[in-house]
C-alpha cells in the first residue's frame, strides 16, 4: 500500500481545489467581499435576487488566447494511421469538445484528458479491474470489428493531480471524489494511477484519512489488489499553461477584477438610489406657511428609533418630509467618476498580463494602424505559440495510446504530427510594402505567406498564381541582366569640321 502517496495526493487535492473553484467564480465575473472580509454574491450584495449584472473582464486574457489557439490537423507517418488517427478523433467529436477543453485549461492553468477502453469506462472511476486482450492483429487494414474502442474523455483540475519526481518525470495520477455507500453514507475515494498498477482507497468522509481502507470492485478479493495495468500507460495526459504545473491565464487579474466589481457595485447602487431627482421638503412645525400640509409621522421622544427615516423613499418624484424648513432637490447620480475609475483599471489590467489594452476597451473611433497592431500583438503571438507547444506534447501521447486501444498498433509519440492554425498579421499598405520587398530579395513567397498566418492548405491552394508571378519575376530578371546594345549617335567632331 502506497500510504505515502495517498496522504500526499489527498492533501493536495484538497489543497488546490479551491483555487480552480475561484478560477471558475473570476472568469465568470468574480466575487466581492463584504466588510468582513465574507465571499459574497451579487444578490447578496444587491438585496436583490434578480441582479445579475457583471463585467467580466478578468475572462479576456483567457477568451483572448484560447481563441487563437486553432488545431489544424493531427497526421501519423504514413496516409494509412492518419487515416486511423482522424477515425480514432472522429469517433470521440473531438474536433468538436477540443475548443472547450482548450478554453479549461487556460481557465483553470491545468486540465486531464483521460484515453481507456471504453467498455471500461466510469465516469467516477476509471480503470475496472478487467484484464484486455492484447493480443490483437497489428495490420492496419483489418477487417474484423474491434472488441475495444478507445474512450477519450476529460477530467477536471479540481479532483485531479499529477505528481512529478525531481527531474520532471511523470510519477502517478490521482483522482478524488466523494459518493454515497450501499447505505447511503457519504464515503471519500481515491485512486492512485501508476504505470504498472492502480491502487483504490476509501473511507467514512466524517473519519480521519488515516482510517482509509482498499476498495474492491465487484468479485475482487485481496489477491486482485492492487489492480494491474495491463497498458503500463497512466491513462491520464496532463495539459498545463506551464510545466509541470500551470496556473490560470487571468490570475494575475483577481484583484482587478474585485476592484471592478466594487466599483460596479457602488454605480448601479447610486443609479438605484438617485436614478430620478428627489424632492425633500425641510418643514418648520412653527410655520403654517409653505409646507404645513405635508404629513410626516410623529417622534416619539421615548422611541429610540427614528421613523422618519423609514418613510424615504426613492421612487420617482418622490417627496421627502422631514422638519426643518426650505425646500432642495437631490440630483441623479452622475456616471463620470464610475466610468473613469473603470477605465484606469482596464488600463491596469492590461499592465499586467501583458495583451493590448484594445482587448480591454474600445477604440473609441481610433483605429490603429497595422503595424501598431502587429507589435501589440507580439506578445499574445508568442504566449499562444507557447501554449500550443505545451499543448502538442500530451495530445500526441494520447493519440499514441488511443490507436493502440482501438486498433491494435502501435506509433510513437514522436512520429505523430500536431499543426496549429498560424496566427495571421494585420495588413496594411505600409506591412505589404514590407512583404512585397521581402519577396524581391528572394525571399519565397511561400515562406513570406506562412509569416502572415496563412496555412499550409491555403499556400499551398495559391501556388498555381505564385509559380506564374515568380516565372514573370524570373523573366523581368533575366531581362535586366542582357548587355545593352549600344545605339548609332553622330560623331560629333566630325560634323564640326565639315
Amino acid at each position: 500500500m502506497s500510504l505515502p502517496d495517498l496522504y500526499q495526493a489527498s492533501a493536495e487535492i484538497d489543497l488546490h481545489a479551491p483555487e480552480y473553484v475561484k478560477a471558475d467564480l473570476m472568469y465568470e465575473g468574480g466575487q466581492i467581499m463584504d466588510h468582513n472580509g465574507q465571499m459574497q454574491t451579487w444578490a447578496d450584495v444587491m438585496g436583490d435576487e434578480d441582479f445579475k449584472g457583471v463585467l467580466p473582464y478578468a475572462s479576456v486574457p483567457v477568451d483572448a488566447v484560447a481563441d487563437r489557439i486553432q488545431l489544424s490537423s493531427i497526421t501519423g507517418p504514413t496516409d494509412e494511421i492518419t487515416a486511423k488517427i482522424a477515425d480514432l478523433l472522429n469517433a470521440n467529436k473531438f474536433f468538436l469538445r477540443f475548443g472547450q477543453f482548450v478554453l479549461d485549461v487556460m481557465k483553470y492553468g491545468e486540465y486531464f484528458m483521460t484515453v481507456w477502453p471504453e467498455e471500461e469506462m466510469n465516469d467516477t472511476d476509471l480503470g475496472q479491474a478487467a484484464l484486455f486482450d492484447l493480443d490483437r492483429p497489428a495490420s492496419l487494414l483489418q477487417d474484423t470489428p474491434l472488441n475495444h474502442k478507445a474512450k477519450m474523455t476529460f477530467s477536471d483540475s479540481a479532483t485531479t493531480r499529477a505528481f512529478y519526481d525531481d527531474g520532471g518525470e511523470l510519477l502517478y495520477v490521482a483522482r478524488k471524489w466523494c459518493q454515497l455507500d450501499a447505505d447511503g453514507k457519504d464515503i471519500e475515494r481515491v485512486n492512485l494511477y501508476y504505470l504498472d498498477f492502480v491502487e483504490k482507497y476509501w473511507w467514512f468522509r466524517d473519519k480521519k484519512i488515516e482510517t482509509a481502507e482498499p476498495w474492491y470492485d465487484e468479485g475482487q478479493t485481496t489477491a486482485d489488489w492492487p489492480m494491474e495495468n495491463p497498458y503500463h500507460e497512466i491513462p491520464f495526459y496532463h495539459y498545463s499553461t506551464a510545466y509541470p504545473h500551470g496556473r490560470p491565464e487571468h490570475k494575475p487579474l483577481y484583484g482587478v477584477q474585485d476592484a471592478i466589481n466594487q466599483i460596479f457595485q457602488t454605480h448601479i447602487s447610486s443609479i438605484k438610489f438617485l436614478g430620478f431627482p428627489i424632492i425633500y421638503a425641510l418643514m418648520d412645525e412653527t410655520s403654517a406657511q409653505g409646507t404645513a400640509d405635508l404629513e410626516y409621522a410623529p417622534i416619539d421622544e421615548n422611541d429610540s428609533s427614528i421613523e422618519d427615516v423609514n418613510r424615504l423613499r426613492n421612487s420617482p418624484g418622490e417627496v421627502w418630509a422631514m422638519r426643518a424648513k426650505s425646500i432642495g432637490q437631490l440630483e441623479p447620480a452622475g456616471s463620470a467618476s464610475f466610468l473613469d475609475s473603470l477605465k484606469a483599471y482596464k488600463e491596469i489590467a492590461s499592465e499586467l498580463v501583458g495583451l493590448p489594452a484594445r482587448l480591454f476597451t474600445s477604440t473609441d473611433g481610433h483605429h490603429p494602424g497595422a503595424d501598431a497592431v502587429n507589435a501589440a500583438d507580439a506578445v499574445l503571438t508568442q504566449r499562444v505559440v507557447d501554449r500550443e507547444i505545451l499543448l502538442a506534447e500530451p495530445l500526441k501521447h494520447a493519440v499514441s495510446f488511443g490507436l493502440r486501444l482501438a486498433f491494435g498498433i502501435d506509433v510513437p509519440p514522436e512520429d505523430i504530427v500536431v499543426l496549429w492554425k498560424p496566427q495571421k498579421i494585420s495588413l496594411d499598405a505600409s506591412v505589404i510594402t514590407v512583404l512585397q520587398w521581402k519577396i524581391s530579395l528572394g525571399i519565397p513567397a511561400e515562406q513570406v505567406l506562412s509569416e502572415i498566418g496563412y496555412s499550409p492548405a491555403e499556400i499551398e491552394s495559391f501556388k498555381p498564381s505564385l509559380e506564374e508571378a515568380q516565372r514573370k519575376r524570373d523573366e523581368a530578371f533575366a531581362a535586366s541582366q542582357q548587355p545593352k546594345q549600344p545605339t548609332n549617335v553622330p560623331n560629333q567632331d566630325n560634323n564640326q569640321g565639315k
